[in-house]
């Protein structure tokens, strides 16, 4: 048996053919596994994270997603994970700029 393939036409050998490659990525019935990824960084100098009880946090970096919107970072437990955004935290009430 010949299959045709992005390479050409590969004859399917008596064991079987262990890879096929083909224009499949391009077609409808593939499924996106992926979320909303970040796509980059932005430094974020002189911004803080404003919450409800007073408290500001500096900001670490912005995050910039792939549906062209940003989130705040900051270092949470010790650990900063910029798919996280500051405004999931309980008590975030918005974002402000002190210069810097």
């Amino acid at each position: 048996m010949v299959l045709n393939t992005t390479s050409g036409a590969v004859e399917r050998t008596p064991d079987g053919l262990r890879v096929v490659n083909t224009s499949r990525v391009t077609e409808e019935d593939v499924l996106s596994l992926d979320g909303n990824e970040v796509l980059h960084c932005v430094a974020a100098t002189g911004w803080v994270a404003q919450f409800s009880n007073g408290e500001e946090r500096p900001l670490v970096c912005w995050a910039v997603l792939e549906d062209d919107t940003a989130h705040g970072v900051v270092v949470s437990h010790g650990e900063i994970d910029v798919s996280e955004s500051v405004a999931d935290e309980d008590g975030f009430v918005g974002y402000r700029y002190i210069g810097g």
